[in-house]
């Protein structure tokens, strides 16, 4: 269960990692004063990483190894 107020986008990343225990990845320069929109629900980590893209023109992308990279 995923429970994410919109925050700033890198705040939020963080916390989806700690919630799902997905390693996600990102370059905090990209991310820097984007805001990520709330995500709530049954998710997996790779759904509410996207679902808080959404509008911030950057997208996710799972790795073979199970990593989620944000660009």
């Amino acid at each position: 269960m995923v429970e994410q107020p919109a925050q700033a986008l890198a705040d939020a990343l963080r916390s989806i990692a700690r919630q799902t225990g997905a390693s996600v990845l990102f370059d905090p320069g990209v991310v820097d004063g984007k805001t990520a929109r709330a995500v709530s629900g049954r998710l997996s980590a790779a759904e509410a990483i996207t679902r808080a893209l959404d509008g911030s023109g950057l997208t996710a992308e799972v790795m073979p190894d199970g990593a989620i990279v944000v660009k």
